[in-house]
């Protein structure tokens, strides 16, 4: 675009400012584009030019046209499936761009196996998708969502479905920047491809940045390749009360896969996930992995680590329970290289095993610490440190053979039945293995240091005894916190409302909360609450209370 030296050819900025109406700013910067809004009003959709105004591939060619914006869908859509009639526009971005559904039920983008979003923008530009389901898309990389250069993708209460990446990277979503996932579903997502053109990251890929994963669901994800669920390059992973089953890599990393990047899991349940011929059931680790208050179980590996494979950094875990988990070496954890190590603290470890000559639960190339836990009836052994050194304390194991090198120490038990249970739901957001009464692992673990609360995130007895393993079973659940509990339906719709000075796009509105006698005056956003879409909807409160008595009471 071409500099603008005056107002009007041959005025003064004066004059052409009483032509033209008021100038603000500096002649010669260049004007930039206005980013767009636009509606998706109908569900049809047309892919010759000129596109039909109302459609979505419309408003796509609106953002492209003006580097950014936003696209939202009217309620006329809701419930009928948009079906790509081909390729949606490539669009590159000089802004960022937010596209918002009415829900994933209601706003539903059947790709027909075409491409649906593609966006080429640097960073800090943010492709931010919300409420909506995106299925049965297809491309060589990143059916359903892809970005180059860095831009950054952030995804909230949307469904993924069936979308795959033919020959590429990334079934759902391949980025090059950091992507970020809550309150979402992952399910059926395939990148197909083979090693080394693809493959990579059945349901997210990235080349450079990380992934942050927060109360979301990845199921059936498939990679030809690595990394069955997420892959990244690099980059970082991170889990936090989320679930990933039945995901399968033909090689390594069954759920994730990483290289150099860290993964970090807090509250998080990985099941079912394969990796066919290579590493890591579950997670195949490049840098530390780090698993707090999670559960492990039924993973497999064709080779090493049925449940956490860590081809160069340390594995930690805490708060957290392995059972079932399976693989030719290391049935549960297995650490390559000396600068590899295991870290365990109260950790339940069970049932796991290996077919080959190697440990069921732990198998360490470096040095393998365990702290007050339970690791017993794992076939082929409990614990192997393979670099010479093993550290325990206050821990229970299978016997004094199932342990390389033999460790004598007070506070550890062998051979004794810590009569666990089955995992089950024992309380909390993971399944949990609890001790019976009389297991002699009760009160016997070092206090000193424990965790506040164990895997279910219950508090551990305060009278100076601690339980090995992963679950407290004296341990008192935490209170529930009502203030947090949102309104009834028939509470929010029954709400009078008064005159006050409210944020844009919010309303006055009563708030009465079940642990209060009276309640108080509030700015609300008036957005449907959806139990079927969780955290996607609902009476939204902004800070502002006004606390009062209601009107009439």
């Amino acid at each position: 675009m071409g500099r603008h030296v005056r107002g009007v050819v041959g005025l003064s900025l004066a004059a052409s400012a009483g032509l033209m109406g008021t100038y603000v700013g500096y002649p010669g910067l260049r004007k930039a584009h206005a980013v767009t809004v636009c509606e998706v009003s109908s569900t049809g959709d047309n892919d010759a030019a000129p596109y039909t105004p109302g459609q979505l591939r419309y408003c796509v060619d609106q953002v492209r046209t003006a580097g950014g914006g936003t696209i939202t869908f009217a309620e006329s859509t809701n419930g009928t499936a948009i079906k790509l009639e081909g390729n949606l526009p490539e669009v590159t971005l000089t802004s960022s761009v937010t596209i918002t559904g009415n829900g994933a039920s209601k706003t539903i983008l059947d790709g027909d196996y075409n491409s649906a979003f593609y966006f080429d923008g640097d960073s800090p530009v943010t492709v931010t998708v919300t409420g909506m389901t995106i299925k049965d898309a297809e491309d060589a990389d990143g059916g359903a969502i892809q970005t180059e250069n860095d831009a950054v993708i952030v995804v909230t209460n949307s469904r993924f479905e069936g979308n795959n990446a033919s020959g590429g990277n990334g079934g759902a979503i391949d980025a090059s920047g950091n992507v970020t996932v809550s309150g979402s579903t992952f399910t059926s997502n395939t990148a197909t491809g083979d090693d080394p053109e693809g493959g990579e990251g059945g349901a997210i890929r990235t080349s450079a940045g990380n992934v942050y994963i927060t109360g979301s669901t990845f199921t059936s994800n498939t990679a030809g390749h690595e990394g069955g669920a997420i892959r990244t390059s690099g980059g970082n992973v991170t889990v936090t009360e989320s679930t990933l089953t039945t995901n399968t890599a033909d090689d390594a990393g069954g759920a994730i896969r990483t290289s150099g990047g860290d993964v970090t899991v807090t509250g998080s349940t990985f099941s079912g996930n394969t990796a066919t011929i290579g590493d890591g059931g579950a997670i195949f680790g490049g840098g530390d992995v780090t698993v707090t208050d999670s559960t492990l179980t039924t993973n497999a590996a064709g080779g090493n680590g049925g449940a956490i494979w860590d081809s160069i950094g340390m594995v930690s875990a805490t708060n957290s329970t392995f059972t079932g988990n399976s693989a030719t070496n290391g049935g549960a954890i297995m650490v390559d290289e000396f600068v590899g190590n295991a870290y365990l603290n109260f950790v339940t470890m069970s049932g796991n095993t290996t077919s080959g000559d190697s440990s069921g639960a732990v198998d360490s190339f470096g040095i393998a610490t365990v702290k007050n836990s339970i690791v017993w009836d794992n076939t082929g052994g409990d614990v192997i440190a393979q670099g010479t050194t093993f550290s325990a304390s206050y821990s229970l194991f299978s016997s004094t053979s199932s342990v390389s090198p033999t460790v004598t120490v007070p506070s550890l038990i062998f051979g004794e039945d810590p009569l666990l249970g089955s995992l089950a739901d024992n309380g909390g957001p993971t399944q949990t293995m609890l001790p019976g009464a009389g297991s002699p692992v009760l009160g016997v673990a070092n206090p000193a240091g424990a965790p506040s609360t164990d895997q279910r995130g219950f508090t551990r007895t305060t009278d100076g005894f601690a339980d090995m393993g992963a679950v407290q079973r004296a341990a008192q659940a935490p209170a529930a916190d009502l203030s947090q509990v949102p309104p009834s339906w028939h509470q929010a719709q029954s709400r009078e409302q008064r005159e006050a000075e409210c944020p844009p796009g919010m309303a006055p509105s009563w708030a009465q909360w079940p642990n209060e006698g009276t309640g108080g005056w509030t700015c609300e956003y008036t957005t449907w609450w959806d139990v079927n879409e969780g955290v996607g909807g609902g009476w939204v409160t902004t800070p502002g209370l006004r606390t009062g008595s209601m009107p009439g009471r």
